[in-house]
C-alpha cells in the first residue's frame, strides 16, 4: 500500500483551532472542554518532541516533520530554530488546560480563544518569511484581548483589554520595519545593523509586555478570572521566547550584533532589580502577579542572550515549567477568590492558599521546586559571574515576601469562614495535582522530558 506523506506544519494550526471548535459545541461541561483542548495540545507536543527523526509514521500516513507546507503564497515548515520551542510552548499548555478543567466554567469562550490564540502563534513562529509573523502576532493580540473580555464584567477587564491589544499593535509595525529595512540592505554590519536590531528589541519589548510595564494586567486582574491571565501569560510569554529565540537563531546580523546582547542583558537584570524593590510592598494579587510575569520576563531575556552557553533544552524546560507554575497560581488564586469574600471553608482557603504560596515558592525559584530547575539551568550559564545570580536570588525572594504579604490577611479571613463549598473534593484533587507537580517536577525533572528537549 502506498504511503501519503504529508507536511506537519498545518497540524499546530488545524489541532488547537479544531479543538477551540469543539470546546464550545461542549461548552456546558468544563471538565470536557478542558479534557479536549489538553489533548490536542498533547497530541502536538508529543509529534513535536519525537526523536531527532523526520518522520512520524501513522499507517498510511506519513507526517514529515521539515517538510515545507505552503499556502497563499506563504510557507509554513518546522525546522531546528523552532520545533523544540513550540514543544514547549504546546506541552506548558496542556498543563493550563488541564489544570483550568478543574474550575467552575470560565466563560463561554476561554478556550476557543485561547486555544486560537495559540494555533495563531504557532503559525507565527512556523511562516516564512518572517515578515508575516508580525501579522499573526496582531491576530493572537486581538484574540488576548477578546479573552480578557469575554465575560463582559466591568469596565476595568474593557481598560485592561483595550491596553493589552494596544501593546501588541504597535509590536506589529517595528517587526515590518525592521525586516524590510534588513530585506533593502545588501549587508547588515556595523551601523547598518543598528536600526533594524533597535527596532527589533523595542518589538520583542511590547511583545514581552515589558514595554509599557505590563498595564494592561492589573486593570485586567481586578475583574477577569485569575486563571485569563493566567493563560494569556503562559501562552503570550512563552511565544515571546521561542519568537525570540528564533529570531535569534535565524538572524545572523541580530546574534552578531553586541547591542542587542547588551540589551537583553542589562534589560533582565534592569527587571530584576525592580522586582527586588517592590516585590515586597504589593498589597493585591494582581500587583503580584504582575511582578511574577516580570521575573520570568526577566529569565527568559537572560536566557536568549545567553543561548550560545545555555542549551536549548533548558530553555524549553523553563517554557513548559512556566506554563505549569503560571497556570497553577491561576488555579489557586481562583479558589481563594470566594475566601475573601467570607464564603469559603477552612480546609477551602488553606488547600488554595497552600497551592498559591507553593506556585509562588516555584515562580521565585525556591530550591525544590519545578522553579529552582530553571533557575538552575539559567545559572549554569552565567558562569563565574555571582551579581546577576544575587539579583536573581533577591528577586526571587522579594516576590515570596509579597506573596506572604497578602496570604495571611486571608488565613486570617477563612478562620471565620462556614459555608461549605459544593465542589470541595474537586478543588482539593486539583490542588493536590498542582503541588505534586510542582514538587515532584522539581525533583525529579527528566520527568518533564521533550525527547531531545529533556534538560
Amino acid at each position: 500500500m502506498t504511503s501519503l506523506t504529508l507536511s506537519a506544519a498545518p497540524l499546530l494550526v488545524v489541532l488547537p483551532l479544531a479543538a477551540g471548535a469543539l470546546t464550545f459545541l461542549v461548552r456546558r461541561w468544563s471538565w470536557a472542554e478542558g479534557a479536549i483542548a489538553a489533548v490536542a495540545c498533547a497530541l502536538v507536543a508529543s509529534l513535536l518532541a519525537a526523536p531527532t527523526a523526520a518522520t512520524v509514521h501513522l499507517g498510511v500516513i506519513t507526517l514529515s516533520l521539515d517538510a515545507p507546507f505552503v499556502v497563499l503564497g506563504r510557507t509554513l515548515q518546522i525546522d531546528a530554530s523552532n520545533r523544540l520551542a513550540l514543544a514547549g510552548l504546546f506541552s506548558g499548555a496542556v498543563f493550563l488546560f488541564a489544570l483550568s478543567s478543574a474550575l467552575p466554567r470560565q466563560g463561554d469562550f476561554f478556550y476557543p480563544l485561547a486555544l486560537g490564540m495559540l494555533g495563531t502563534l504557532a503559525a507565527g513562529l512556523v511562516v516564512r518569511p518572517l515578515l508575516f509573523a508580525a501579522l499573526a502576532i496582531e491576530v493572537a493580540a486581538a484574540l488576548g484581548a477578546l479573552l480578557i473580555q469575554a465575560n463582559r464584567l466591568g469596565a476595568r477587564s474593557t481598560q485592561g483589554a483595550a491596553r493589552y491589544l494596544v501593546s501588541g499593535t504597535l509590536a506589529m509595525p517595528t517587526f515590518f520595519l525592521a525586516f524590510w529595512l534588513a530585506d533593502r540592505a545588501p549587508t547588515l554590519e556595523g551601523e547598518a545593523a543598528t536600526l533594524p536590531v533597535v527596532l527589533l528589541v523595542l518589538g520583542s519589548g511590547l511583545l514581552f509586555g515589558a514595554i509599557p510595564l505590563y498595564s494592561w494586567l492589573h486593570a485586567a486582574a481586578q475583574e477577569s478570572p485569575p486563571m485569563v491571565v493566567a493563560a494569556i501569560g503562559a501562552i503570550a510569554l512563552g511565544f515571546s521566547q521561542a519568537w525570540l529565540l528564533r529570531l535569534w537563531s535565524v538572524l545572523d546580523w541580530l546574534r552578531a550584533s553586541a547591542l542587542a546582547q547588551e540589551v537583553l542583558l542589562v534589560g533582565a537584570q534592569a527587571i530584576w532589580v525592580g522586582v527586588a524593590l517592590i516585590a515586597w510592598a504589593q498589597r493585591s494579587w494582581s500587583r503580584v502577579l504582575a511582578c511574577v510575569l516580570f521575573l520570568e520576563v526577566a529569565n527568559a531575556l537572560w536566557s536568549v542572550a545567553t543561548s550560545g552557553a545555555t542549551p536549548l533544552a533548558a530553555t524549553v524546560f523553563g517554557i513548559a515549567a512556566r506554563s505549569l507554575m503560571l497556570s497553577a497560581l491561576g488555579l489557586g488564586l481562583s479558589y481563594l477568590r470566594p475566601v475573601r469574600r467570607a464564603d469559603g471553608t477552612i480546609g477551602y482557603a488553606c488547600s488554595s492558599l497552600l497551592l498559591v504560596l507553593t506556585s509562588v515558592m516555584a515562580l521565585a525559584g525556591l530550591p525544590g521546586t519545578v522553579g529552582f530547575v530553571e533557575r538552575w539551568l539559567l545559572v549554569r550559564a552565567i558562569e563565574s559571574s555571582v551579581e546577576p545570580i544575587g539579583l536573581m536570588a533577591l528577586a526571587g525572594v522579594s516576590l515570596f515576601a509579597g506573596a506572604l504579604r497578602n496570604a495571611l490577611p486571608l488565613l486570617r479571613c477563612a478562620e471565620n469562614a462556614e459555608q461549605a463549598q459544593h465542589d470541595a473534593h474537586i478543588m482539593r484533587l486539583a490542588v493536590a495535582a498542582a503541588l505534586v507537580l510542582l514538587i515532584g517536577l522539581g525533583l525529579w525533572p527528566s520527568l518533564l522530558s521533550l525527547g531531545a528537549a529533556a534538560p
